[in-house]
Protein backbone atom coordinates (compact mmCIF):
# COMPACT_ATOMS: atom_id res chain seq x y z
CA UNK A 1 0.00 0.00 0.00
CA UNK A 2 1.53 3.46 -1.16
CA UNK A 3 0.15 6.65 0.85
CA UNK A 4 0.96 10.25 0.00
CA UNK A 5 2.81 11.99 3.16
CA UNK A 6 0.93 14.60 4.73
CA UNK A 7 3.00 17.46 2.85
CA UNK A 8 1.69 15.80 -0.53
CA UNK A 9 -1.67 15.30 0.44
CA UNK A 10 -2.06 18.83 1.76
CA UNK A 11 -0.22 20.02 -1.41
CA UNK A 12 -2.75 18.46 -3.23
CA UNK A 13 -5.94 19.63 -1.79
CA UNK A 14 -5.34 23.32 -1.02
CA UNK A 15 -3.39 23.37 -4.17
CA UNK A 16 -6.46 22.40 -6.27
CA UNK A 17 -8.49 24.58 -3.82
CA UNK A 18 -5.99 27.72 -4.53
CA UNK A 19 -5.57 27.08 -8.68
CA UNK A 20 -9.52 26.88 -9.23
CA UNK A 21 -10.37 30.07 -6.75
CA UNK A 22 -7.59 32.00 -8.65
CA UNK A 23 -8.50 30.77 -12.12
CA UNK A 24 -12.15 31.59 -11.23
CA UNK A 25 -12.30 35.12 -9.53
CA UNK A 26 -9.86 35.80 -12.29
CA UNK A 27 -11.34 35.21 -15.50
CA UNK A 28 -14.79 36.84 -13.69
CA UNK A 29 -12.73 39.81 -12.92
CA UNK A 30 -11.65 40.18 -16.29
CA UNK A 31 -15.06 39.03 -17.86
CA UNK A 32 -16.84 41.55 -16.03
CA UNK A 33 -14.61 44.04 -13.07
CA UNK A 34 -17.26 46.62 -12.79
CA UNK A 35 -19.59 44.05 -11.81
CA UNK A 36 -17.31 42.34 -9.56
CA UNK A 37 -17.13 45.94 -7.56
CA UNK A 38 -20.64 46.41 -7.65
CA UNK A 39 -21.10 42.34 -6.15
CA UNK A 40 -18.57 43.41 -3.73
CA UNK A 41 -20.83 45.80 -1.90
CA UNK A 42 -19.89 49.07 -3.49
CA UNK A 43 -23.49 48.74 -5.52
CA UNK A 44 -24.96 46.46 -3.98
CA UNK A 45 -28.66 47.09 -5.83
CA UNK A 46 -27.59 47.49 -9.47
CA UNK A 47 -25.58 43.76 -8.70
CA UNK A 48 -28.41 42.19 -6.99
CA UNK A 49 -29.93 40.33 -10.03
CA UNK A 50 -26.46 39.61 -11.65
CA UNK A 51 -25.28 38.10 -8.14
CA UNK A 52 -28.44 35.67 -7.32
CA UNK A 53 -29.73 34.78 -11.12
CA UNK A 54 -27.16 35.50 -13.34
CA UNK A 55 -30.49 35.78 -15.69
CA UNK A 56 -30.41 35.02 -19.28
CA UNK A 57 -26.42 35.04 -19.91
CA UNK A 58 -25.69 31.35 -19.95
CA UNK A 59 -25.18 29.81 -23.39
CA UNK A 60 -25.65 26.11 -23.80
CA UNK A 61 -21.93 24.49 -23.49
CA UNK A 62 -21.02 26.92 -20.55
CA UNK A 63 -24.83 25.38 -18.74
CA UNK A 64 -23.85 21.75 -19.92
CA UNK A 65 -20.98 21.74 -17.84
CA UNK A 66 -21.87 23.66 -14.66
CA UNK A 67 -24.98 20.90 -14.62
CA UNK A 68 -22.80 18.34 -15.47
CA UNK A 69 -20.20 19.32 -12.03
CA UNK A 70 -22.85 20.68 -10.17
CA UNK A 71 -24.54 17.66 -9.67
CA UNK A 72 -21.41 15.11 -9.40
CA UNK A 73 -19.27 15.76 -6.53
CA UNK A 74 -17.16 13.63 -4.47
CA UNK A 75 -19.85 11.09 -3.52
CA UNK A 76 -19.55 9.69 -6.92
CA UNK A 77 -16.03 7.75 -6.36
CA UNK A 78 -17.39 6.72 -3.12
CA UNK A 79 -21.23 5.92 -3.38
CA UNK A 80 -21.01 4.41 -6.93
CA UNK A 81 -18.40 1.50 -6.55
CA UNK A 82 -20.59 0.67 -3.30
CA UNK A 83 -23.58 0.37 -5.24
CA UNK A 84 -22.25 -1.38 -8.31
CA UNK A 85 -20.58 -4.03 -5.49
CA UNK A 86 -23.79 -4.40 -3.51
CA UNK A 87 -26.65 -3.91 -6.43
CA UNK A 88 -24.65 -5.47 -9.39
CA UNK A 89 -25.33 -4.26 -12.75
CA UNK A 90 -28.46 -3.00 -12.68
CA UNK A 91 -27.74 -0.97 -9.42
CA UNK A 92 -25.32 0.64 -11.30
CA UNK A 93 -27.28 1.39 -14.32
CA UNK A 94 -30.12 3.00 -12.18
CA UNK A 95 -27.67 5.09 -10.09
CA UNK A 96 -26.18 6.23 -13.51
CA UNK A 97 -29.96 6.89 -14.81
CA UNK A 98 -30.64 8.61 -11.56
CA UNK A 99 -28.51 11.25 -12.35
CA UNK A 100 -29.90 12.12 -15.51
CA UNK A 101 -34.01 11.85 -15.02
CA UNK A 102 -33.90 15.05 -13.22
CA UNK A 103 -32.07 16.90 -16.03
CA UNK A 104 -34.30 15.80 -18.83
CA UNK A 105 -37.27 17.04 -16.03
CA UNK A 106 -35.78 20.17 -16.27
CA UNK A 107 -35.39 20.29 -19.70
CA UNK A 108 -39.18 19.94 -20.01
CA UNK A 109 -40.31 21.93 -17.68
CA UNK A 110 -37.29 25.00 -17.86
CA UNK A 111 -39.55 26.73 -21.25
CA UNK A 112 -42.54 27.01 -18.98
CA UNK A 113 -41.07 27.99 -15.86
CA UNK A 114 -39.36 30.65 -17.69
CA UNK A 115 -42.43 31.99 -19.19
CA UNK A 116 -44.51 32.04 -16.25
CA UNK A 117 -42.32 33.02 -13.46
CA UNK A 118 -39.64 34.95 -15.58
CA UNK A 119 -38.01 36.84 -12.64
CA UNK A 120 -37.52 33.56 -10.66
CA UNK A 121 -34.50 32.73 -8.61
CA UNK A 122 -34.83 29.25 -7.12
CA UNK A 123 -37.93 26.82 -6.94
CA UNK A 124 -39.32 29.48 -3.83
CA UNK A 125 -40.80 31.73 -6.90
CA UNK A 126 -42.44 29.48 -8.45
CA UNK A 127 -43.68 27.40 -4.63
CA UNK A 128 -44.84 31.42 -3.87
CA UNK A 129 -46.68 32.36 -7.13
CA UNK A 130 -48.70 29.20 -7.11
CA UNK A 131 -49.06 27.75 -3.63
CA UNK A 132 -48.84 30.61 -1.52
CA UNK A 133 -46.26 31.58 1.35
CA UNK A 134 -46.99 29.34 3.80
CA UNK A 135 -46.69 26.32 1.65
CA UNK A 136 -43.20 27.72 0.03
CA UNK A 137 -41.94 28.53 3.47
CA UNK A 138 -42.57 24.54 4.13
CA UNK A 139 -40.99 23.61 0.89
CA UNK A 140 -37.80 26.23 1.36
CA UNK A 141 -37.44 24.13 4.48
CA UNK A 142 -37.09 20.82 3.22
CA UNK A 143 -34.83 22.06 -0.01
CA UNK A 144 -32.10 23.90 2.87
CA UNK A 145 -32.27 21.27 4.95
CA UNK A 146 -31.69 18.84 1.46
CA UNK A 147 -28.84 21.25 0.24
CA UNK A 148 -27.28 21.04 4.35
CA UNK A 149 -26.65 17.49 4.46
CA UNK A 150 -25.42 17.37 0.91
CA UNK A 151 -22.87 20.08 2.33
CA UNK A 152 -22.43 17.83 5.02
CA UNK A 153 -21.66 14.86 2.51
CA UNK A 154 -19.61 16.76 0.26
CA UNK A 155 -17.48 18.19 3.57
CA UNK A 156 -17.05 14.42 4.59
CA UNK A 157 -15.99 13.31 1.00
CA UNK A 158 -13.08 15.75 1.26
CA UNK A 159 -11.61 14.57 4.67
CA UNK A 160 -12.22 10.77 3.72
CA UNK A 161 -10.43 10.46 0.48
CA UNK A 162 -7.52 13.11 1.87
CA UNK A 163 -6.93 10.81 4.64
CA UNK A 164 -7.46 7.49 2.87
CA UNK A 165 -4.82 8.69 0.26
CA UNK A 166 -2.73 10.57 2.14
CA UNK A 167 -1.13 10.68 6.16
CA UNK A 168 -3.10 13.80 6.86
CA UNK A 169 -3.28 14.01 10.67
CA UNK A 170 -6.94 12.92 11.64
CA UNK A 171 -8.50 13.91 15.02
CA UNK A 172 -8.22 11.54 17.80
CA UNK A 173 -11.95 10.70 18.06
CA UNK A 174 -15.12 11.42 17.11
CA UNK A 175 -17.62 12.79 18.74
CA UNK A 176 -20.53 10.40 17.62
CA UNK A 177 -20.68 6.71 18.19
CA UNK A 178 -22.62 4.16 16.19
CA UNK A 179 -22.65 1.54 13.29
CA UNK A 180 -22.52 4.64 10.69
CA UNK A 181 -19.23 6.01 12.28
CA UNK A 182 -16.55 5.06 9.98
CA UNK A 183 -13.15 6.83 11.68
CA UNK A 184 -11.99 10.19 12.69
CA UNK A 185 -11.96 12.67 9.89
CA UNK A 186 -9.25 15.18 9.01
CA UNK A 187 -9.56 18.70 9.87
CA UNK A 188 -7.60 20.46 7.34
CA UNK A 189 -9.73 19.53 3.98
CA UNK A 190 -12.78 20.31 5.50
CA UNK A 191 -12.68 23.45 6.60
CA UNK A 192 -10.91 24.68 3.92
CA UNK A 193 -13.02 23.34 1.17
CA UNK A 194 -16.01 25.05 3.56
CA UNK A 195 -14.02 28.51 3.60
CA UNK A 196 -13.26 28.86 0.59
CA UNK A 197 -16.22 27.82 -1.47
CA UNK A 198 -18.08 29.82 0.83
CA UNK A 199 -15.59 33.04 0.04
CA UNK A 200 -15.48 33.10 -3.39
CA UNK A 201 -19.36 32.28 -3.72
CA UNK A 202 -19.68 35.53 -1.30
CA UNK A 203 -18.06 37.64 -3.62
CA UNK A 204 -19.56 36.47 -6.82
CA UNK A 205 -22.40 34.63 -6.12
CA UNK A 206 -24.38 32.55 -8.80
CA UNK A 207 -22.05 33.63 -11.69
CA UNK A 208 -18.63 32.90 -10.05
CA UNK A 209 -20.46 29.58 -9.00
CA UNK A 210 -21.14 28.74 -12.73
CA UNK A 211 -17.94 30.35 -13.78
CA UNK A 212 -16.09 27.76 -11.28
CA UNK A 213 -18.11 25.01 -13.04
CA UNK A 214 -16.60 25.91 -16.40
CA UNK A 215 -13.32 25.33 -14.74
CA UNK A 216 -13.81 22.49 -12.98
CA UNK A 217 -15.85 21.24 -15.80
CA UNK A 218 -13.12 21.22 -18.22
CA UNK A 219 -10.93 19.36 -16.19
CA UNK A 220 -12.81 16.65 -14.20
CA UNK A 221 -13.62 14.51 -17.68
CA UNK A 222 -10.38 14.25 -19.12
CA UNK A 223 -9.56 13.19 -15.64
CA UNK A 224 -12.07 11.02 -14.90
CA UNK A 225 -11.33 9.42 -18.32
CA UNK A 226 -7.48 9.06 -17.38
CA UNK A 227 -7.98 7.30 -13.57
CA UNK A 228 -10.49 4.77 -15.32
CA UNK A 229 -8.18 3.97 -17.45
CA UNK A 230 -5.66 3.73 -15.23
CA UNK A 231 -7.54 1.59 -12.86
CA UNK A 232 -8.41 -0.88 -15.62
CA UNK A 233 -4.77 -0.69 -16.98
CA UNK A 234 -2.97 -1.46 -14.06
CA UNK A 235 -5.12 -3.18 -11.82
CA UNK A 236 -7.43 -5.57 -14.03
CA UNK A 237 -6.80 -9.35 -14.08
CA UNK A 238 -8.50 -10.23 -10.59
CA UNK A 239 -10.67 -12.92 -10.32
CA UNK A 240 -12.58 -13.53 -12.95
CA UNK A 241 -15.53 -15.66 -11.51
CA UNK A 242 -16.27 -12.35 -8.47
CA UNK A 243 -15.88 -10.02 -10.98
CA UNK A 244 -18.63 -12.26 -13.31
CA UNK A 245 -20.58 -12.67 -9.55
CA UNK A 246 -20.72 -8.44 -8.42
CA UNK A 247 -20.83 -7.62 -11.76
CA UNK A 248 -24.22 -9.86 -12.69
CA UNK A 249 -26.32 -9.62 -9.39
CA UNK A 250 -24.12 -7.76 -6.91
CA UNK A 251 -23.04 -9.42 -3.22
CA UNK A 252 -25.50 -7.83 -0.91
CA UNK A 253 -24.60 -8.08 2.71
CA UNK A 254 -27.99 -7.80 4.16
CA UNK A 255 -29.75 -10.12 2.25
CA UNK A 256 -26.86 -13.01 1.20
CA UNK A 257 -28.96 -15.09 -0.63
CA UNK A 258 -28.39 -12.21 -3.25
CA UNK A 259 -30.32 -11.99 -6.43
CA UNK A 260 -31.44 -10.04 -9.34
CA UNK A 261 -34.53 -9.01 -7.32
CA UNK A 262 -32.38 -7.07 -4.94
CA UNK A 263 -30.27 -5.31 -7.17
CA UNK A 264 -33.67 -4.52 -8.95
CA UNK A 265 -34.98 -3.00 -5.43
CA UNK A 266 -31.76 -1.48 -4.92
CA UNK A 267 -31.69 0.19 -8.72
CA UNK A 268 -35.61 1.31 -7.60
CA UNK A 269 -34.35 2.64 -4.89
CA UNK A 270 -31.71 5.26 -6.50
CA UNK A 271 -33.18 5.82 -9.45
CA UNK A 272 -36.76 7.59 -7.01
CA UNK A 273 -34.61 8.93 -4.41
CA UNK A 274 -31.41 10.59 -6.56
CA UNK A 275 -34.45 12.09 -8.52
CA UNK A 276 -36.37 13.43 -6.07
CA UNK A 277 -33.27 14.98 -3.89
CA UNK A 278 -32.38 16.76 -7.19
CA UNK A 279 -35.69 18.11 -8.17
CA UNK A 280 -35.81 20.42 -4.79
CA UNK A 281 -32.12 21.28 -5.19
CA UNK A 282 -32.26 25.04 -5.55
CA UNK A 283 -28.48 25.23 -7.63
CA UNK A 284 -30.45 22.94 -10.16
CA UNK A 285 -33.46 25.32 -10.26
CA UNK A 286 -31.21 28.77 -10.18
CA UNK A 287 -29.80 27.59 -13.71
CA UNK A 288 -33.10 27.34 -15.66
CA UNK A 289 -33.33 31.35 -15.21
CA UNK A 290 -29.54 31.72 -16.04
CA UNK A 291 -29.93 30.20 -19.45
CA UNK A 292 -30.10 32.73 -22.27
CA UNK A 293 -32.99 30.72 -23.74
CA UNK A 294 -35.28 27.69 -23.52
CA UNK A 295 -32.91 26.08 -25.94
CA UNK A 296 -29.70 26.67 -23.94
CA UNK A 297 -31.67 24.80 -21.24
CA UNK A 298 -32.58 21.89 -22.77
CA UNK A 299 -29.64 21.16 -24.78
CA UNK A 300 -27.91 21.79 -21.39
CA UNK A 301 -29.94 19.30 -19.43
CA UNK A 302 -29.87 16.24 -22.25
CA UNK A 303 -26.20 16.56 -22.57
CA UNK A 304 -25.13 16.87 -18.88
CA UNK A 305 -27.31 14.18 -18.52
CA UNK A 306 -25.58 11.93 -20.99
CA UNK A 307 -22.19 13.25 -19.53
CA UNK A 308 -23.31 12.52 -15.38
CA UNK A 309 -24.44 8.54 -16.84
CA UNK A 310 -21.08 8.43 -18.50
CA UNK A 311 -18.93 8.96 -15.44
CA UNK A 312 -21.53 7.10 -12.97
CA UNK A 313 -21.07 3.98 -15.10
CA UNK A 314 -17.34 4.69 -15.56
CA UNK A 315 -16.58 5.28 -12.05
CA UNK A 316 -18.61 2.60 -10.72
CA UNK A 317 -17.24 -0.06 -12.68
CA UNK A 318 -14.09 0.27 -10.23
CA UNK A 319 -16.14 -1.74 -7.69
CA UNK A 320 -16.47 -4.37 -9.12
CA UNK A 321 -12.50 -4.33 -10.52
CA UNK A 322 -11.97 -3.86 -6.42
CA UNK A 323 -14.37 -6.97 -5.83
CA UNK A 324 -12.43 -9.12 -7.89
CA UNK A 325 -9.29 -8.58 -5.82
CA UNK A 326 -10.81 -7.99 -2.52
CA UNK A 327 -13.85 -10.70 -2.67
CA UNK A 328 -16.26 -10.75 0.06
CA UNK A 329 -14.21 -8.83 2.43
CA UNK A 330 -15.98 -5.71 0.81
CA UNK A 331 -19.16 -7.19 1.73
CA UNK A 332 -19.74 -7.81 5.27
CA UNK A 333 -22.62 -7.23 6.59
CA UNK A 334 -22.03 -4.03 8.84
CA UNK A 335 -18.91 -3.48 6.92
CA UNK A 336 -20.37 -1.38 4.01
CA UNK A 337 -17.36 0.65 4.38
CA UNK A 338 -15.05 -1.16 2.56
CA UNK A 339 -17.07 -1.16 -0.88
CA UNK A 340 -17.65 2.66 -0.82
CA UNK A 341 -13.82 2.94 -0.35
CA UNK A 342 -13.03 0.52 -3.62
CA UNK A 343 -11.77 3.71 -5.34
CA UNK A 344 -9.09 4.92 -2.64
CA UNK A 345 -8.00 0.76 -2.23
CA UNK A 346 -7.73 0.50 -5.92
CA UNK A 347 -5.37 3.53 -6.03
CA UNK A 348 -3.52 2.63 -2.99
CA UNK A 349 -2.62 -0.79 -3.54
CA UNK A 350 -1.90 -0.77 -7.75
CA UNK A 351 -1.75 2.34 -8.79
CA UNK A 352 1.05 4.73 -6.92
CA UNK A 353 1.38 8.03 -5.38
CA UNK A 354 1.11 9.81 -8.86
CA UNK A 355 -2.51 8.62 -9.02
CA UNK A 356 -3.26 8.79 -5.63
CA UNK A 357 -2.62 12.69 -6.41
CA UNK A 358 -4.57 12.99 -9.23
CA UNK A 359 -7.43 10.98 -7.23
CA UNK A 360 -7.17 13.78 -4.31
CA UNK A 361 -7.35 16.57 -7.75
CA UNK A 362 -9.99 15.34 -9.49
CA UNK A 363 -12.23 14.90 -5.86
CA UNK A 364 -11.32 18.07 -4.60
CA UNK A 365 -12.38 19.37 -7.99
CA UNK A 366 -15.68 17.97 -8.19
CA UNK A 367 -16.33 18.52 -4.34
CA UNK A 368 -15.57 22.28 -5.07
CA UNK A 369 -17.74 22.85 -7.61
CA UNK A 370 -20.76 21.10 -5.68
CA UNK A 371 -20.27 22.91 -2.40
CA UNK A 372 -19.88 26.25 -4.37
CA UNK A 373 -23.54 25.13 -6.01
CA UNK A 374 -24.70 24.58 -2.75
CA UNK A 375 -23.31 27.64 -1.07
CA UNK A 376 -24.87 29.77 -3.90
CA UNK A 377 -28.03 28.25 -4.46
CA UNK A 378 -29.06 28.48 -0.09
CA UNK A 379 -27.98 32.02 -0.40
CA UNK A 380 -30.66 32.80 -2.93
CA UNK A 381 -33.50 30.83 -0.64
CA UNK A 382 -32.16 33.09 2.12
CA UNK A 383 -33.10 36.28 0.39
CA UNK A 384 -36.85 35.89 1.51
CA UNK A 385 -36.04 35.50 5.10
CA UNK A 386 -33.39 38.86 4.85
CA UNK A 387 -36.67 40.76 3.08
CA UNK A 388 -38.84 39.60 6.09
CA UNK A 389 -36.24 41.21 8.73
CA UNK A 390 -36.04 44.15 6.90
CA UNK A 391 -39.40 44.88 7.15
CA UNK A 392 -39.54 44.21 11.03
CA UNK A 393 -35.78 45.67 11.62
CA UNK A 394 -35.24 49.43 9.69
CA UNK A 395 -31.80 49.42 9.90
CA UNK A 396 -31.63 46.35 8.07
CA UNK A 397 -33.76 47.59 5.15
CA UNK A 398 -30.66 48.47 3.01
CA UNK A 399 -29.54 46.01 0.31
CA UNK A 400 -26.14 45.80 2.02
CA UNK A 401 -27.77 44.85 5.03
CA UNK A 402 -29.51 41.84 3.78
CA UNK A 403 -26.60 41.11 2.08
CA UNK A 404 -24.64 41.10 4.91
CA UNK A 405 -27.39 39.21 6.55
CA UNK A 406 -27.12 35.88 4.02
CA UNK A 407 -23.70 35.71 4.26
CA UNK A 408 -23.27 36.09 8.16
CA UNK A 409 -26.61 33.78 7.92
CA UNK A 410 -24.31 31.14 5.32
CA UNK A 411 -21.48 31.37 7.64
CA UNK A 412 -23.29 30.25 10.93
CA UNK A 413 -24.76 27.26 8.03
CA UNK A 414 -21.42 26.14 7.58
CA UNK A 415 -20.02 25.61 11.13
CA UNK A 416 -22.79 22.61 11.71
CA UNK A 417 -22.01 21.42 8.23
CA UNK A 418 -18.46 21.28 9.50
CA UNK A 419 -18.98 19.64 12.67
CA UNK A 420 -21.64 17.04 11.33
CA UNK A 421 -18.89 16.80 8.80
CA UNK A 422 -16.06 15.68 11.21
CA UNK A 423 -18.41 13.23 13.44
CA UNK A 424 -17.26 10.34 11.13
CA UNK A 425 -20.50 9.08 9.78
CA UNK A 426 -21.61 7.42 6.61
CA UNK A 427 -21.59 9.95 3.55
CA UNK A 428 -24.84 7.28 2.06
CA UNK A 429 -26.74 8.12 5.20
CA UNK A 430 -26.50 11.64 4.96
CA UNK A 431 -28.07 10.76 1.22
CA UNK A 432 -30.71 8.99 2.40
CA UNK A 433 -32.04 11.46 4.77
CA UNK A 434 -32.00 14.15 2.49
CA UNK A 435 -33.73 12.00 -0.44
CA UNK A 436 -35.94 10.49 1.92
CA UNK A 437 -37.31 14.20 3.23
CA UNK A 438 -37.37 15.75 -0.80
CA UNK A 439 -39.56 12.87 -1.50
CA UNK A 440 -41.92 13.64 0.59
CA UNK A 441 -42.52 16.99 -1.51
CA UNK A 442 -41.31 16.40 -4.33
CA UNK A 443 -44.98 15.15 -6.07
CA UNK A 444 -46.85 18.13 -4.63
CA UNK A 445 -44.21 20.58 -5.97
CA UNK A 446 -44.82 18.95 -9.56
CA UNK A 447 -48.39 18.86 -9.43
CA UNK A 448 -48.14 22.59 -9.16
CA UNK A 449 -48.19 22.44 -12.90
CA UNK A 450 -51.52 21.16 -13.22
CA UNK A 451 -54.58 24.10 -12.90
CA UNK A 452 -56.87 21.87 -10.83
CA UNK A 453 -53.95 21.62 -8.15
CA UNK A 454 -54.96 23.07 -4.25
CA UNK A 455 -52.60 25.06 -2.20
CA UNK A 456 -53.96 23.63 0.77
CA UNK A 457 -54.37 19.79 -1.12
CA UNK A 458 -50.53 20.11 -1.92
CA UNK A 459 -49.75 21.08 1.73
CA UNK A 460 -51.73 17.82 2.57
CA UNK A 461 -50.18 16.05 0.65
CA UNK A 462 -46.79 16.86 1.65
CA UNK A 463 -48.17 15.96 5.22
CA UNK A 464 -49.24 12.88 4.06
CA UNK A 465 -46.34 11.42 2.40
CA UNK A 466 -44.22 12.44 5.72
CA UNK A 467 -47.11 10.10 7.70
CA UNK A 468 -46.31 7.42 5.62
CA UNK A 469 -42.44 7.16 5.69
CA UNK A 470 -42.10 7.43 9.44
CA UNK A 471 -45.24 4.37 8.80
CA UNK A 472 -42.94 2.64 6.55
CA UNK A 473 -39.48 2.76 8.91
CA UNK A 474 -41.43 2.72 12.31
CA UNK A 475 -42.57 -0.81 10.56
CA UNK A 476 -39.48 -1.98 9.17
CA UNK A 477 -38.72 -5.39 8.29
CA UNK A 478 -37.28 -7.72 10.46
CA UNK A 479 -33.50 -7.89 8.99
CA UNK A 480 -33.98 -3.96 8.24
CA UNK A 481 -34.49 -2.80 12.00
CA UNK A 482 -37.14 -0.06 11.70
CA UNK A 483 -35.24 3.34 12.45
CA UNK A 484 -31.96 2.41 12.96
CA UNK A 485 -31.59 0.91 9.25
CA UNK A 486 -32.73 5.01 8.72
CA UNK A 487 -29.83 6.43 11.07
CA UNK A 488 -27.72 4.59 12.49
CA UNK A 489 -26.35 1.93 10.10
CA UNK A 490 -24.29 2.19 7.16
CA UNK A 491 -25.87 1.42 3.92
CA UNK A 492 -29.59 1.82 4.45
CA UNK A 493 -30.32 3.21 1.14
CA UNK A 494 -29.71 -0.69 0.42
CA UNK A 495 -31.95 -1.93 2.09
CA UNK A 496 -35.71 -3.08 1.38
CA UNK A 497 -37.17 -0.46 3.53
CA UNK A 498 -35.87 2.38 1.46
CA UNK A 499 -37.68 0.96 -1.26
CA UNK A 500 -40.51 0.84 -0.25
CA UNK A 501 -40.03 4.23 1.46
CA UNK A 502 -39.09 5.94 -2.04
CA UNK A 503 -41.87 4.17 -3.93
CA UNK A 504 -45.10 5.02 -1.60
CA UNK A 505 -43.65 8.25 -0.01
CA UNK A 506 -44.15 10.15 -3.26
CA UNK A 507 -47.08 7.96 -4.75
CA UNK A 508 -49.58 8.74 -1.26
CA UNK A 509 -48.23 12.32 -1.71
CA UNK A 510 -49.69 12.83 -4.86
CA UNK A 511 -52.69 10.44 -4.35
CA UNK A 512 -53.53 13.10 -1.24
CA UNK A 513 -52.60 16.01 -3.48
CA UNK A 514 -54.81 14.61 -6.37
CA UNK A 515 -57.72 13.48 -4.25
CA UNK A 516 -58.12 16.78 -2.18
CA UNK A 517 -57.92 18.88 -5.16
CA UNK A 518 -60.41 17.63 -6.72
CA UNK A 519 -62.63 17.38 -4.01
CA UNK A 520 -62.59 21.21 -4.12
CA UNK A 521 -65.25 21.64 -6.70
CA UNK A 522 -64.53 24.23 -9.07
CA UNK A 523 -61.20 25.54 -8.10
CA UNK A 524 -58.55 26.51 -10.84
CA UNK A 525 -56.00 28.45 -10.97
CA UNK A 526 -55.79 30.73 -13.55
CA UNK A 527 -52.53 31.87 -13.81
CA UNK A 528 -49.23 34.16 -12.53
CA UNK A 529 -50.00 37.54 -11.65
CA UNK A 530 -46.77 39.69 -10.66
CA UNK A 531 -46.08 42.69 -9.84
CA UNK A 532 -42.42 42.32 -11.37
CA UNK A 533 -41.12 41.30 -7.80
CA UNK A 534 -38.53 38.48 -6.88
CA UNK A 535 -36.78 36.90 -4.48
CA UNK A 536 -34.79 39.77 -3.74
CA UNK A 537 -37.49 41.67 -3.94
CA UNK A 538 -39.68 40.06 -1.17
CA UNK A 539 -40.83 37.57 -3.75
CA UNK A 540 -43.44 36.64 -5.83
CA UNK A 541 -46.74 37.44 -5.24
CA UNK A 542 -49.91 34.74 -6.46
CA UNK A 543 -53.29 35.98 -6.99
CA UNK A 544 -56.33 33.71 -8.99
CA UNK A 545 -56.84 35.74 -12.56
CA UNK A 546 -59.26 35.21 -15.26
CA UNK A 547 -58.97 32.61 -17.29
CA UNK A 548 -57.89 34.57 -20.11
CA UNK A 549 -56.21 37.21 -18.20
CA UNK A 550 -52.59 38.14 -18.44
CA UNK A 551 -50.49 40.14 -16.34
CA UNK A 552 -47.82 42.48 -17.65
CA UNK A 553 -44.41 42.38 -15.69
CA UNK A 554 -41.36 44.06 -16.93
CA UNK A 555 -39.11 41.39 -19.26
CA UNK A 556 -36.18 39.89 -17.37
CA UNK A 557 -34.30 40.79 -20.38
CA UNK A 558 -35.44 44.56 -21.97
CA UNK A 559 -37.18 45.52 -18.82
CA UNK A 560 -40.52 45.44 -21.65
CA UNK A 561 -43.37 44.60 -20.68
CA UNK A 562 -43.92 40.70 -21.30
CA UNK A 563 -47.42 38.87 -21.14
CA UNK A 564 -47.94 35.89 -18.77
CA UNK A 565 -50.29 33.63 -19.73
CA UNK A 566 -51.37 29.91 -17.17
CA UNK A 567 -48.98 27.50 -17.08
CA UNK A 568 -50.95 24.53 -17.50
CA UNK A 569 -50.35 20.77 -18.55
CA UNK A 570 -54.42 19.90 -18.42
CA UNK A 571 -57.33 20.34 -16.88
CA UNK A 572 -60.03 18.09 -15.53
Amino acid sequence: TITLSSEAGYGAVFGTLGVVTLLTLGFFALQSSKKLVEIAGKSVEAAKETYLSARNSQGAVSLTLSYFVSGLGAWVIFAAPEAAVIGGSFALAGYALSTAFPLLLFGLIAPAMRKNVPHGFTQNEYVVSRFGPYVAGVWACVSMFYMFLYLVAELASAGTLASQLSLIPIMEKTFWEGDNVFAPMPLGPILGVSLITLVYTAIGGLPVSILTDRVQGAGILPLVAIIVIGAYAMAGGGDSSRFAEVAGHGVHPLYPDTDYGNSIAIAISLMLGVTCANLVHAGYWQRVWAAESNKAVKIATYLSALLSVFVMLMVGMIGWIAYSHYGANMAVGGAFEIAWLAVPWIVRDFMGEGWSTLVIILGIGMIASTADTLQSAMTALLWPLADRVGSLIPMMASQPAKMGFVIVSMVLINVPAIIIALSGQSILQYFLLADLCAAVVVVPLLLGLWDRTHPMAALAGSIAGAVTLVVVYAVGEDYDEGYDMLVKTQGGIFGRSATYAFCLTPFVAGLVTVGLSLAVPGYKFEGYKTAGTSTAQGGAVAAAVPRQAKSAIPSAQSGAETEVEVMSFSSC
